[in-house]
Order: C-alpha cells, then structure tokens, then sequence
C-alpha cells in the first residue's frame, strides 16, 4: 500500500532521514526564520475559522475534504486543540518545509525522487529572499519608526509567501509516478523508524502524523482563501475554497492530500483490527498490578486514596478559616447529603444545586456571605487578612488574598484527583475540566448533580466526534465522602473565593462556571497529568500519568469487578416492552414516559447502569457504599407481607 520499498530502491534511508529534521536556529538560521512563518500563518488561520471569516456551510465543506465529494453527514472542522497538539500539528508541516529546501539544493548530495514544479520553486525562492530582507533589516540595527514599518511589512509579505508556498506543495496533480510529489516524499521519510534493527514504523504511530498533516492543510487552505478576499481576488471565500478542493483537496484528485488520505484510512483499518501491545502483568494472587515500570498492590493503592482524602479535609478546613484551636464540628455548619435534593431539568442561567428551595433548611446556616462574614466577625482573621489606610478605609492584605488563592488551587488540584481516581472508571482529561457547576447562557447544561445521596458528575464526551458524528454521555458518582467536599467546596468556599477576587483584585469580568476555572476556560489536561504524576511519585512510588492510570484502572476492574469495567457507552439491550411498543430502547429512554426530572440528553436505565460501576468501584477502593434513602428494608417489607397475606386467609 504505502509503496516505500520502492522509493527507497537505491537509497540509503539513514541518509534521507536529516533531510526531514527541524531547522536548527544555529546553523540554519534563514529556514528557522521561514519556519517560524508557518506558526504564524496557523495562527492566522485558526483565528480566521473562529471569527467565521469563511461560513458555516464551508467549515463544513473543508471537513468533507479527508472523505468524498458526496458525503451526506458534513461536520465542520474542529481547530480548538490543546496547545501542545496545535504544536506537534505545526511542527510536522515545519518539518516539510525544511525538507522541500533541503531537497532544492543543488548541492545536495542524496538524490530523491521527487519532482519541484515550477510554481514551487519561484514561491521557495520568494519565500528565501525575504527571508533574507528580512536579516538585512536586523543587520542595519536602525530602531527608528520607518524600519519598524517595514520590518513589520516584511514579515507580512514573508508570511503571504510561506502560506502560497504551503498551497503550491498541496496543488501538484500526479500523473505519474506518485513519488514526484514532495509532500509524498517527506511522508515516506517520515516512515522511516530511526530504531535500531527497525525498518518501517507501523500503523499505529504513523497514522497520526498523517492527521496532523491532512489537519494543517484544510487550515492552509481556509487562509489562503481568506487572504484572497482581503486583496480582493475574489468575493467570497467560498469562490476560490471550491475551486482549491475539486483541485487537490479531495479524494480522487490525483494529489499528495489524496493519497494521504487513503494511506490514513488503510492504517486506521489496519489499526482498528489489530491488538496493541499488551503490558499490564498481575501476580500469582491478583493483589498486585504492574504496567511498564510502574508497580503497586491493591492495599497500597486503596492507602493512597485514604491519604488523598485525610489531606482533602484538612485542606478544606483551611480554606474554611479554622483557628488551630477550633474544632470543625463547633464551627463549620453541616448539611446532610441524602436530604439535599436537586432538579435536573431545570435549565435557568446560573441554576446549580444549591438554588433548590427544597434545600434551603439544610443550607441555611452557611451561604454566599458565610465565610466574609466570619472574616468580620473574627479579630484574628481580620488582623491576618485586613488592614486600614491613613484615610481609615479597610483594605485586604494582598499576601493574604495571594496565600489563600493558592490554597485553594491546591485544593482544586487534590479535588481533582480524588474525582478521577474515585468516581468509576477515568473520564478523558478534556472531559473532565468541562465540568460546569451551573447552567450557563450558551445553553450548556451543568455538569454536576445530586442523586439519592451522592453528586454525580455528567459529561458529554466528544472525543472522535468528527469521525463518528456520535457523541456519548457519561454519568459518573462521586464516594458519600468526596461528593461532601465538592459541596463544602460549592457551598462555602467558591462563593467567598469569587467575592475575594472582586474586593481584593478588582476582577470585573463574570466569575466563571468551571469547576476548575482558569480565565474564561479552565484547566487543561496537562494539569490533570502533572496532579498524578507528582502525587503518585510522592505517594505510590510510582510514576503515574493519565494514559498509564487509564489502562491500570481497566486492568483491576476487569480483575477485580463483576462489571469488568464500562460497558459500552452506546448500547442498551433491548427490551421486549419497548419493542412490544413499537420502538428500541434508545426511542423508549430518550422520548418516552421520561420522568419529570430528567436532565436533557440523560437516559434513565444508562444512568443506573453508571451509578452501579460507580458503586462498584467506590466498594473496591474502601469507601462505603450508600444505598440512598429506603422506604423500609426490604425483609421487613416481605415479612409484612406475608403476614397480611397469612391474615386475609385466616379472615375468609
């Protein structure tokens, strides 16, 4: 399929390899500067596609690019990656472009079998010669008003010509051999495995460098047209967006995007048939667990927890402001988990839990003011915390605002490893810091419930969504004893902690609705890793990170759990009622006799489903397992009964 015996018949591939490697800012320091455009022209891009400077209806088009001209299902593109995957994404099209200058050289002494056009040479050569300026300019070292201008117009001139440069790799129609493509050749090179005794790198880990390529090429395309409105070669977007994909941005086309695309869709088939590497190993008694380098028992793991948890609360007592010589229970109000109710399918702005009017003789005692006020009230937390000016206006001290905004990031953080090593089996990094705490005005439903006793957490996991179209949603539940921090954390902490930021910093903007809020959006999944990885080095003796607690999580449930583990996020049984009714059991849980209190998009039985691996694992881990309220145990109910039974025969 990827035919790269061929193109490598009488060449050396150790040879070819550094032809492919990052500019070195050292040695090569015009195409560094060249590269360094490409970062610029993604961001362009990316800023053109969140602006809507194309429609709708062309994101759309631009993500029916990697599959057909007649595909049914459009979904627009996503460009809203994490920082570190845009980086990896730019990088390897940084790379390309080193290896398309690399490879024009007429010294070079490797011969390649790939074919420059002319289209692609002149747009090189633009691209070089301003590159080239552009050190002119730097040489002079004259800091005065009309360099600056024409600095600035020459790195805009030099990111025009890095992104035609880019078009010009992408438009080259192959009626040959596919190999004259320099795009094709780059990602044979890239197909080289440096290992030693390896020849070729497999399915697995070259199919998603053909991602990050196909990714950087729809945005590419997308500036390109935009640039072409902004100079007024066409009306619309759209205008030159269509001809550009019936060109060489569509299967069947004759390009390089085209045979990456089958490449990609080969490997994916490949990969999806095939089993990865196996590494966990459990020992002769199952206790336990082993995964790469990483080693612990069952007993250590469920000690970890109980740690986490003892740090959690002391951490919160804190936050609540208690003097060494209070006690929690004197002073912090208390609430009881099993009474506290919550509405599902209320869908206001800023509703969450604690709005229930059903709760307010339970959360009376604290509230939005509770820890300002104990602030006032207390002359040792006003002497730590306040101070007057000359002018006899109080003030909040800044070491202090700053000292207590740091404990509760520490908090967050710990909170945030208890929920994913507590709830059931691990929700993605990304899925878990969308978690909201109440209903926002963009229409998004929180994320955060009580249910019979425990808080459960719902997330909408979108991950493949533009491949599959599917998206799922996940109900997880929190232990009796994590689910009271997250609403001591709610109740008491969060409202202080916003009302600070205002008095103290002068914060204007809305306080956010993330449970684990950073600016506008919230933590990344980097910061998830880093929380495992620095707690379970400190605390296991084991060097953890997201990925390796995955498959570790799944191993003991599958070890250890009757339920083995999630079943599959899509999929019910059926039902011999619902088909009796006319209808699967997805139309009966989705549409109807849904009860009163449904949140949208829940399904009842999925829901009970969740909440039993959830128990399930809370069991394994040590923690009691709450039953939620009971009407009458279950024996005394049969005994009753029976006894009613007996009665009415003796009666007749």
């Amino acid at each position: 399929m990827t035919r790269w015996p061929r193109y490598f018949d009488g060449i050396e591939p150790a040879q070819v390899v550094p032809l492919g490697y990052a500019a070195n800012p050292i040695t090569e320091p015009s195409l560094y500067v060249l590269t360094s455009s490409l970062d610029r022209v993604v961001e362009q891009a990316y800023q053109s596609i969140c602006e809507d400077k194309i429609s709708v209806f062309d994101q759309a088009r631009i993500n029916s690019f990697i599959v057909s001209q007649t595909e049914k299902e459009e979904r627009m593109i996503m460009v809203k990656l994490q920082k570190q995957t845009i980086r990896a994404y730019k990088d390897l099209w940084k790379r390309l472009l080193c290896f398309a200058y690399r490879t024009s050289k007429p010294t070079q002494p490797t011969l390649v079998p790939h074919r420059f056009t002319t289209s692609q040479l002149f747009h090189l050569d633009r691209a070089i010669s301003l590159v080239e300026e552009l050190a002119a300019l730097r040489e002079v070292g004259e800091d005065s008003a009309a360099t600056r201008n024409e600095e600035k117009e020459t790195f805009a001139n030099l990111d025009r010509a890095c992104l035609l440069l880019c078009i010009s790799l992408l438009d080259h129609t192959l009626r040959g051999n596919h190999f004259e493509s320099v795009v094709l050749s780059f990602l044979a090179v890239l197909g080289i495995d440096e290992k030693p005794g390896c020849v070729f790198r497999g399915p697995l880990s070259y199919s998603p460098d053909l991602s990050k390529f196909i990714k950087i090429a729809q945005m590419l395309v997308v500036q390109r047209a935009v640039l072409a409105v902004e100079e007024g070669a066409v009306e619309h977007p759209s205008d030159m967006l269509d001809e550009m994909r019936e060109r060489f941005m569509v299967r069947g086309s004759r390009t390089a995007f085209d045979w990456a695309c089958r490449l990609r869709a080969y490997a994916k088939k490949v990969v999806s048939n095939t089993t990865s590497l196996g590494y966990i190993i459990w020992s002769e008694d199952g206790e336990t667990v082993a995964y790469k380098d990483a080693s612990f028992s069952m007993g250590t793991l469920r000690d970890f927890v109980a740690a986490q948890l003892r740090q959690a609360q002391q951490e919160l007592e804190d936050l609540l402001l208690l003097h060494p010589e209070e006690s929690r229970k004197d002073v912090v109000p208390t609430f009881y988990l099993h009474r506290l109710r919550d509405d599902h399918s209320n869908s206001q702005i800023g509703w969450n839990v604690l709005q229930d009017p059903r709760n307010n003789e339970q959360l009376q005692a604290g509230g939005d003011r509770w820890l300002l006020d104990r602030v006032s009230r207390n002359d040792w937390l006003r002497d730590e915390m306040l101070f007057f000016t000359s002018e006899k206006q109080m003030r909040w001290r800044k070491k202090a605002v700053q000292a207590y905004f740091a404990k509760v990031d520490q908090f967050l953080e710990r909170l945030l490893l208890l929920i994913h090593f507590t709830s059931g089996q691990p929700a993605q990094g990304t899925e878990l810091m969308s978690l909201q705490h109440s209903n926002t005005a963009q229409g998004h439903h929180r994320g955060i419930f009580i249910e019979e006793g425990l808080i459960g957490t719902v997330t909408s996991y979108h991950k493949g969504y533009n491949i599959t179209g599917s998206t799922k949603i996940i109900h997880r539940y929190l232990p009796k004893e994590i689910s009271e921090l997250l609403v001591y954390s709610l109740w008491l902490v969060l409202p202080f902690w916003q009302k600070l930021d205002v008095l103290a910093n002068k914060r204007k903007d809305p306080p956010s609705v993330y449970l684990w809020p950073k600016g506008t959006g919230s933590w990344d999944a980097a910061r998830l890793s880093k929380v495992i990885t620095r707690e379970t080095e400190a605390n296991l003796n084991s060097r953890l990170n997201i990925m390796m607690y995955r498959h570790i999580a799944i191993a003991i449930s599958r070890q250890h759990l009757t339920c083995g583990g999630f079943k599959r996020d899509y999929g019910i049984d059926k039902k011999l009622a619902d088909e009796q009714a006319s209808h699967g059991s997805w139309i009966a849980g989705t549409i109807y006799a849904r009860g009163l209190q449904e949140a949208p998009g829940h399904v009842e039985a999925r829901r009970r489903e969740y909440r039993a691996v959830s128990r399930e694992w809370h069991r394994f881990l040590g923690f009691r397992v709450y039953l939620g309220a009971r009407k009458r145990p279950l024996e005394e109910r049969t005994d009753r009964g029976n006894t009613a039974f007996k009665r009415v025969c003796l009666d007749l």
